[in-house]
């Protein structure tokens, strides 16, 4: 492996051996120029007792080979006139560099290998894990020729295999699910108007109700008959009256007679207007007490009704939703197992399986949450409705109130009227009867007095 990525990598392997040949070259050129030195001094050099070199004064010749031994590149100059020390500075340039280089090859080939372990772990996760041993196959027969196949086209198209089987997979779900949410809305549509079939019968009945205890035509007429005929009599009675006044002032001498027919007229038609006012009394009375029961039993059923149409509203609501909900959650546990079933049979991978299982989730919790949104609306709808009846109720009751209230109002204005007639009629009559007697007062004292001067 190391080798394989020197040899990828520029041949940075070598290194360690050039600077190998390169130390030994040094080595050999330094032996050899202590050799020569040794080679040229006296053989007394070693009896003798060494001097300290003097120093040679520089001449400008010197300074000269020095400078341009200095400013020659190493390249074009011989063995002998490279130094010592340009020879170790050059040496330890050269380990720093191999030093770095070597520091570098190794970090290198750790990442090669921490990077062909991460790809061997990612191909073995995609084989397991994204695809299925079939679309593996497929994807392999599907290249026509094997000597050039190549093991990421293979893992490409049995990717788009599987994804494309995912995509199918998923539209039949939605499909399916769209298809029983339109059966839910229909069951629920079906519910509602059943439901406001019934009411709307149950309002007709009670309205009808309410219109037999209000519109009770027959003992109104009947109520109104009597009144009639009381009246006529009462006219029969003062035309009575009237005929014996006039009778009276045609003939003053049935004055005494008349006056005892007078008093009877009198005596029947205050008996009259008594009876009269009693039964008005009785009759005011009867249809009062029928009033206030009607309207009693009327209340009573409406409140009934009421009852009964809210706890069939509300639990005909709670069944539905109750029902939905059961529909709803089945539906999602059983597009669960099968998603569930169809990962594991594919080969999905987890994290996409997890994460349309979440986007279902919520998909369905907005639905959830429209549908409840929905059926709240509808309530509210049918109680508003529910008010707006009652409302519609308590308008018919305050016309049979106020229908109530006029016929009171007509009889007392009847039985004013009828006292307001009786009062000038006993005024009349009184007043007749006063002149009456004292003109039969006057014709017995001229009587009297005729028959005293005869």
């Amino acid at each position: 492996q190391p080798a394989a990525f020197g040899s990828r990598f520029g041949g940075f392997g070598n290194l360690s051996k050039l600077g190998e040949s390169l130390r030994e070259k040094a080595e050999v050129m330094i032996q050899k120029k202590d050799e020569a030195g040794d080679a040229a001094a006296p053989a007394t050099a070693e009896t003798t007792p060494k001097k300290a070199p003097e120093p040679t004064p520089s001449t400008p010749q010197t300074a000269t080979n020095a400078t341009a031994s200095a400013s020659t590149p190493l390249a074009a100059r011989k063995p002998e006139d490279v130094s010592k020390e340009e020879l170790l500075d050059i040496l330890q340039k050269m380990n720093k560099r191999v030093k770095g280089l070597t520091m570098m090859r190794t970090q290198l080939t750790e990442r090669v290998t921490k990077a062909e372990a991460e790809r061997g772990e990612l191909v073995k996760f995609f084989r397991e894990e994204v695809v299925s041993p079939q679309d593996l196959e497929d994807a392999t027969n599907s290249i026509p020729d094997e000597k050039e196949t190549n093991g990421v086209e293979v893992l490409q198209r049995a990717w788009r295999a599987a994804d494309e089987r995912s995509s199918l997979t998923l539209q039949h779900l939605q499909n399916e699910y769209k298809v029983v949410s339109m059966q839910c809305k229909a069951e629920v549509e079906k519910v509602k108007a059943t439901a406001e079939q019934e009411r709307s019968a149950d309002i007709d009945k009670l309205r009808a109700e309410m219109a037999e205890a209000v519109g009770n035509d027959s003992e109104k007429e009947g109520t109104l008959r009597a009144l009639r005929q009381r009246d006529e009599r009462i006219a029969e009675l003062h035309s009575q009256l009237e005929q014996a006044k006039e009778t009276k002032s045609n003939a003053p001498s049935e004055a005494t007679n008349n006056e005892a027919a007078i008093d009877e007229l009198k005596e029947a038609h205050k008996v009259a207007l008594e009876e009269r006012e009693v039964a008005h009394k009785a009759d005011l009375e009867k249809i009062r007490l029928d009033q206030t029961n009607k309207m009693k039993v009327f209340k009573e059923k409406v409140a009934s009704h009421i009852d009964k149409v809210r706890s069939a509203e509300k639990q005909a609501a709670d069944e539905e939703w109750t029902s939905k909900i059961g529909v709803i959650t089945a539906q999602h546990e059983a597009e669960v197992q099968k998603l569930q079933q169809t990962s594991s049979t594919s080969g999905d991978s987890k994290d996409n399986a997890e994460e349309r299982l979440q986007e279902l989730r919520e998909e369905l919790s907005a639905e959830h949450k429209t549908e409840l949104q929905r059926l709240e609306k509808a309530m509210e709808e049918s109680q508003q409705k529910s008010i707006e009846e009652l409302q519609s109720l308590k308008e018919i009751h305050a016309k049979a109130q106020e229908t109530l209230s006029q016929l009171e109002e007509e009889l007392k204005k009847a039985q004013q009227l009828m006292e307001s007639e009786l009062q000038s009629l006993r005024t009349e009559l009184e007043e007749s009867h006063a002149r009456q007697l004292d003109q039969v007062r006057l014709e017995l004292t001229q009587a009297s007095s005729e028959s005293q001067a005869q």
